[in-house]
């Protein structure tokens, strides 16, 4: 945060239970309303829903009123926010961790897993039968002119 410039949650308690608030909304979704704070319903009396959404940085720092995500990324530099910014990070790599299981979602969950929690896909070759077998493979370079 810029000198000076108070925070906008003071407690981690509070942070923890605004961010819990947005995980809830990304989870289950809430009723459309309408200008006058009605459920929006349908033809045949179906209720329309704004539909559950992945929890992403951005998602959590609008909802919890930052205009940027860095405002919200200084919270992590504050040792009594340390755990619940750790807490938040969790949820949404878990979400992500979820999304690898199912057809529609892995390749956004392993590119978010890659990029934003160190994740990497690698694969290990063996060659020969044992896991520490080792070779070398030497190389001559012959000039033919």
């Amino acid at each position: 945060m810029a000198k000076g410039k108070s925070k906008l949650y003071k407690t981690p308690e509070e942070f923890k239970a605004k961010a819990q608030e947005y995980f809830d909304l990304c989870e289950n979704g809430v009723p459309m309303l309408d200008a006058d704070g009605n459920p929006v319903i349908g033809k045949f009396g179906i209720v329309y829903e704004v539909s559950p959404k992945p929890p992403n940085q951005a998602g959590m720092a609008l909802y919890m009123g930052f205009s940027s995500k860095d405002g919200i990324r200084k919270y992590r530099e504050y040792p009594e926010f340390k755990d619940v910014w750790a807490w938040c990070n969790l949820h949404i790599e878990a979400y992500n961790n979820e999304r690898l299981y199912d057809r529609e979602g892995v390749n956004g969950a392993k590119f978010t897993l890659t990029n934003n929690f160190g994740y990497s896909e690698k694969q290990d070759i063996n060659i020969g039968g044992q896991p520490d077998n080792k070779f070398k493979v030497e190389i001559e370079i012959v000039d033919e002119a």
